[in-house]
């Protein structure tokens, strides 16, 4: 949403919003299918509050100083062949993206969900510039389409059901009106796998900046992200200051605080993270590396009490748990940033006088404190807001005097309980005022019975000027929660078993196999899936393993599609394949992932662009996590490092799971315990 210095009335907007009741079930309903996903997840981590904590110090380290982060940053994304440039609001980051494009005479964008674009804006200025943008994430798309902003920072459509999307899509795309849930999804599929083939630039966001590493590192589940990174010419990361951490050793736990805080997931599908452009050695990726670094305020809001706000993830996990956001959804803010994180950062940014109500979107509730990632304040950010807005109505005046004389409490209280045992509340409240009407109608409110009040019982039951006697609570020894054995210090058969459990959660298709039973597998998959192309990648592999595949391939009634050095993919021919065979360097069983490094040959889109991937892995290759993946791998990161965890996956219509969106429907892992990677 393009800043403007409107004076926006979240109290009419929020009015409104309330009565849409439609919108409001589906906010409700996704919103609260993510904070189970959450609190799922997070009780099967005991060391996730220590998580937490550790996630906060790094992060005031960052804002301390934050110029120091940023130069160590710049240099070291220069000395990787990238540029990088620094923009001192939103229009100097729009400019900056338009004159990219200019230069290089191109005229069609697509673009990764990134909320610091929606801040600057950037879609509209890119649109005057004569730049067609689409917007490739699913939820992204939705809005886009419908000519509306996100409304929640992780899920954009939250607010549309699937009959929404599907009078959408046949109104502007043509689509058959009977398509369900996954046949809108497979219909967006075909209509953006041609706008990724055909656009000049690829436009992402930033979830974090390594500094010592020039590393830009996004999370996506549905393979959008990978898309906007490897496959146009140039890639433009607009990337928010306050995004940076310090180490690229730092990254797994930040990565595993946000995954987890956004949707439960112990790693999202796809982890991409770029460290410059495309190297001469290397087949994939853009020829084209730029950082467009964003001040817009930032610098002052950590020079202030506000500090912390710059520490958010961008995870939502404040806006699933908050009651006003269940209540009005994301476009009552009419802000880029709704929900809680979004009323103080909007006010930041863009100045009490645009946004004069948002300290008042909050009951003080601390829901949203109890949540936070990196346990940022919010609830005294609200507070102190109010106060200095001096926001405070005449019936909050009311009722804070009325609550500071006990006699007149009590007396008011009886009143009102005699009042409701003949009107209920929900019938009352309407006929005060408009804004009381408003207030009621998103809330569940108590009916007053026939019982004792409490007040009456205390005094009846304890003596005038006497203390009350405390009972001892016996209390039961509670076993502690037993510590997950930590995935370092197992060994491999415990591994193996943790990788299996969590990769077969994700959907991944896993068989423990050897070299010699390689051709009937493959001949029964090819015949399974009725396979006529196979994209195979031919370098980085074990020499035993490629011959062996490429035979059996060659035997094989398909088309081959390889890509076996820096000339790269015939991307017509890739995007036809069916089946992606490609062997992965690495596994990792804490979180079931795959990696795969950019490389001479290493055709890392076959895991990606065919509706089926198989991955091939020497047993001996199974790692702990991903910190122990850059602990084994000395020397520099390649420009592109992928993590995959199972199949390609949305939720974006109406919270239901589909797979198969940008990347594959199915993953299948096979690993071979007799492979001897030194051949």
């Amino acid at each position: 949403m393009k800043p403007t210095a409107t004076r926006h009335n979240f109290r009419a907007a929020s009015s409104s919003a309330i009565q849409n009741k439609r919108v409001q079930k589906a906010v409700r309903n996704t919103a609260g299918l993510l904070a189970r996903m959450r609190a799922t997840t997070v009780n099967t981590k005991p060391e996730f509050e220590e998580l937490r904590n550790w996630g906060r110090n790094r992060k005031l380290l960052v804002s301390e100083n934050l110029e120091k982060w940023v130069a160590q940053f710049k240099a070291q994304v220069e000395q990787q062949g990238g540029v990088v440039h620094r923009a001192k609001d939103a229009a100097e980051a729009g400019r900056i993206i338009s004159e990219i494009a200019r230069e290089r005479g191109i005229t069609a964008a697509v673009k990764s969900k990134s909320m610091t674009s929606e801040e600057v804006g950037l879609n509209d200025i890119l649109q005057d510039a004569g730049i067609t943008v689409t917007e490739t994430d699913l939820g992204e798309f939705i809005v886009q389409l419908a000519g509306e902003h996100p409304s929640h920072i992780l899920a954009p459509a939250i607010h549309r059901n699937q009959d929404d999307v599907r009078k959408l899509f046949t109104e502007k795309l043509g689509a058959p009106a009977d398509l369900d849930v996954e046949g809108l999804v497979r219909f967006a599929r075909k209509v953006l796998r041609h706008k990724f083939l055909e656009a000049g630039m690829g436009i992402t966001g930033g979830n974090f900046a390594v500094a010592d590493t020039g590393t830009v590192a996004i999370v996506t589940n549905e393979g959008n992200g990978r898309m906007c990174t490897t496959v146009p010419p140039v890639h433009v990361a607009l990337v928010g200051i306050e995004k940076l951490i310090p180490s690229i050793k730092d990254l797994p736990d930040f990565l595993s605080l946000l995954t987890c805080s956004a949707t439960g997931q112990r790693a999202s599908s796809y982890i991409s993270m770029t460290t410059g452009p495309r190297r001469t050695n290397e087949t994939e990726g853009p020829e084209e590396f730029h950082v467009v670094l964003l001040d817009n305020g930032r610098s002052s809001i950590a020079a202030s009490p506000w500090r912390e706000m710059l520490h958010c993830l961008h995870c939502g996990s404040c806006l699933n748990h908050c009651p006003v956001y269940h209540a009005v959804g994301g476009h009552a803010y009419e802000s880029s940033y709704p929900g809680p994180m979004g009323s103080v950062l909007s006010t930041l940014l863009w100045g009490k006088q645009s946004y004069p109500e948002l300290a008042n979107a909050c009951t003080l509730c601390g829901r949203c404190v109890d949540v936070c990632a990196v346990k940022i304040p919010l609830a005294n950010y609200h507070r102190t807001l109010r106060h200095q807005g001096g926001s405070n109505s005449q019936t909050s005046y009311l009722a804070a005097r009325l609550a500071s004389h006990p006699g007149a409490y009590r007396r008011g209280i009886h009143a009102l309980r005699r009042m409701l045992r003949t009107q209920p509340l929900t019938k009352v409240l309407p006929k005060i005022n408009k804004s009381v009407a408003n207030w009621q109608s998103c809330r569940v409110l108590p009916v007053a019975g026939e019982e004792q009040p409490f007040r009456d019982w205390w005094h009846q039951h304890q003596p005038k000027g006497q203390a009350p006697k405390l009972k001892r609570v016996e209390t039961k020894e509670v076993p502690s929660v037993p510590e997950d054995k930590k995935a370092g210090t197992a060994d491999r058969e415990e591994l193996l078993a943790l990788y299996r459990q969590r990769a077969g959660a994700l959907g991944v298709e896993i068989v423990e196999t050897s070299v010699a039973e390689l051709s009937g597998l493959i001949g029964n998959l090819l015949k399974d899936e009725s396979v006529s192309s196979v994209a195979l990648p031919r370098a980085g592999w074990p020499q035993k393993l490629d011959e062996r595949v490429a035979e059996i391939l060659a035997g094989a009634d398909c088309q081959t599609v390889s890509c076996e050095d820096e000339t790269g993919w015939n991307m017509a021919a890739l995007a036809n394949a069916q089946l992606g065979i490609t062997y992965s360097s690495a596994f990792l069983a804490e979180t079931g992932s795959l990696i795969y490094p950019a490389g001479a040959g290493n055709g890392t889109l076959a895991s990606l662009l065919p509706e089926v991937h198989l991955a091939i892995s020497a047993s001996s290759t199974l790692l702990s996590d991903l910190n122990a993946y850059f602990k084994n791998e000395a020397g520099p990161l390649p420009s592109r490092l992928t993590q995959i965890a199972g199949p390609s996956r949305t939720g974006d219509i109406e919270g239901t799971m589909t797979v198969g969106v940008h990347g594959p429907r199915r993953v299948i892992h096979w690993i071979l315990s007799d492979l001897d990677t030194g051949q």
